[in-house]
């Protein structure tokens, strides 16, 4: 058993150095995403939540998008840089953690850069002119008794064109609390290294509305950060 004085924290976001990472080899179906390249319904609650979650595939286990959170400006930063914002598809798993009972979360995080020259999809501006006409209705606080509102948008609009290139470690939740809690330590989290380029002027309201500003990196202590790419 492990002392709590050499307890060794596993928390996120975290700065992903790739000089430090470790270079592995994982199959093809070590990570599946199966969304369906078309639109599915959905409603806003804080984040947005898929009516009918899609799956994906990670070490052989089934795992539905439950939901889509939007952080801006990024977490995670690589080699120290961070980006205009960064979105985590979660995913509950069908494990727990044994001594605690606690859910485990596969969560994918993509990183959007600005570009003006850049065409953005569908569905990131079905989004963006959501929080335009809506501000305030994410927060339930905010609708009191009304009904969350709904949308459709497709998540493979969301994902970069690659994403057979991406870091992978273990680590915790980035919300809902900050710096002064640690939070439960239950997340596979895969980063995805190619960023999504949108243009400035069709996010501007997806940023403001971003449901948390990011958490500053953690110390990544003990872990091992591993990668899928020379």
């Amino acid at each position: 058993m492990t002392s709590e004085s050499s307890y060794m924290p596993q928390q996120s976001p975290i700065n992903l150095i790739q000089a430090s990472t470790i270079r592995v080899q994982l199959p093809a179906e070590y990570l599946e995403i199966k969304y369906p390249n078309e639109p599915l319904s959905g409603h806003f609650d804080h984040d947005f939540y898929f009516d009918d979650p899609p799956e994906t595939r990670f070490e052989g286990m089934s795992a539905c998008l439950e939901r889509i959170h939007i952080h801006s400006r990024s977490e995670h930063l690589v080699d120290g840089q961070d980006f205009d914002f960064e979105i985590h598809f979660v995913h509950p798993l069908p494990v727990k953690i044994p001594e605690t009972g606690e859910q485990r979360y596969l969560v994918l995080g993509v990183f959007f850069k600005e570009n003006a020259a850049s065409k953005t999809s569908k569905s990131i501006r079905i989004l963006n002119d959501y929080f335009k006409a809506n501000p305030e209705s994410i927060s339930k606080d905010s609708r009191g008794d009304d009904p969350p509102p709904q949308a459709s948008i497709n998540p493979c609009e969301f994902l970069p064109s690659d994403c057979s290139r991406f870091f992978r470690y273990e680590g915790s939740l980035t919300t809902p609390h900050k710096d002064s809690t640690s939070n439960p330590e239950i997340v596979s989290w895969v980063v995805f290294t190619e960023l999504v380029e949108v243009n400035p002027e069709d996010v501007a309201d997806l940023k403001q509305s971003a449901q948390d500003t990011a958490r500053k990196p953690q110390e990544i202590y003990r872990r091992f950060i591993l990668r899928n790419f020379e």
